[in-house]
């Protein structure tokens, strides 16, 4: 028998070397393309699903980089897959602080493992992220993003570094303040 056959591979490690404010603007890539499939209007619209993956994604690398921010190894947090309960689980322990209904959703999220049935979910009649009635509508998503990209960029910055913040979206009632990055008023 071949000797390289019986050898166990070792496990590939993804961006070794990456900081926390690389995986910050990959995930700021992914939620800003989400934002441009906005203005595309494809006839007959049938989905939202490229959309909401990438707000999915984008999701995913908000909580990986608050993770790496907090010195975890990238091994420990590619160990977590697509498990964003445990991930936020994780980041509470230290010191996330998002609006209680943006951690529900991502819950609810992580619940219905979202990012990997947005991928094979053609049931168009329902939204793969809450299980329900799907809509037209990625608000809930959108404001979710919103709050947990504040969240994070604001982590980053405490660190000396300062990320760009994104323009305040047209459905924010009001213009962004410390005080609205830690409640429930904007969501």
């Amino acid at each position: 028998m071949d000797e390289n056959k019986t050898e166990k591979k070792s496990k590939v490690v993804y961006g070794v070397g990456v900081t926390p404010y690389g995986m910050y603007l990959m995930a700021q890539n992914c939620r800003a393309a989400a934002d441009a499939l906005e203005n595309i209007l494809v006839r007959p619209r049938t989905s939202n699903h490229p959309r909401r993956f990438l707000y999915y994604q984008a999701t995913e690398h908000f909580l990986r980089t608050f993770l790496r921010l907090n010195s975890q190894e990238l091994e420990k947090i590619q160990g977590f897959g697509h498990r964003w309960g445990d991930m936020l689980d994780c980041c509470n322990s230290y010191g996330l602080v998002i609006p209680a209904n943006v951690e529900k959703y991502i819950r609810l999220c992580a619940l219905n493992n979202a990012l990997v049935g947005i991928r094979y979910e053609y049931e168009l009649d329902l939204d793969p992220g809450t299980g329900k009635k799907a809509t037209r509508s990625t608000l809930p998503l959108e404001k979710t993003i919103y709050a947990l990209e504040l969240a994070v960029g604001e982590a980053i910055e405490q660190t000396g570094r300062e990320v760009f913040k994104r323009p305040d979206p047209p459905w924010l009632d009001q213009p962004r303040s410390k005080a609205d990055r830690t409640s429930d008023n904007h969501l």
